[in-house]
């Protein structure tokens, strides 16, 4: 099952179009996000994203994942938006 963070780290390549411009995002290191990559693509046994010299393209099942991931996210989003409304924060 993916972790949260490799839903949030495909996202993020996937708004930026590539590995190096994600991880300057999410101030990590490029190596990091390409093995969070891969560890994200093993666990779902696909690849997610085409890799090419001026970037990534998400692959068929990459859109998929993608669109599942979107939805995951804006869930995750609505559920702090609820809690901070219970708590009197928003």
């Amino acid at each position: 099952m993916l972790k949260l963070q490799h839903i949030e780290m495909i996202l993020a390549i996937d708004r930026a179009g590539s590995i190096r411009a994600a991880s300057k995002h999410l101030g990590r290191t490029q190596p990091a996000v390409t093995k969070a990559l891969r560890q994200a693509e093993a666990e779902l046994g696909v690849a997610i994203f085409q890799r090419a010299p001026s970037g990534v393209v998400a692959t068929e099942d990459g859109r998929a994942i993608l669109h599942r991931a979107g939805v995951i996210q804006a869930e995750m989003r609505r559920m702090q938006e609820e809690i901070d409304q219970r708590r009197g924060e928003g």
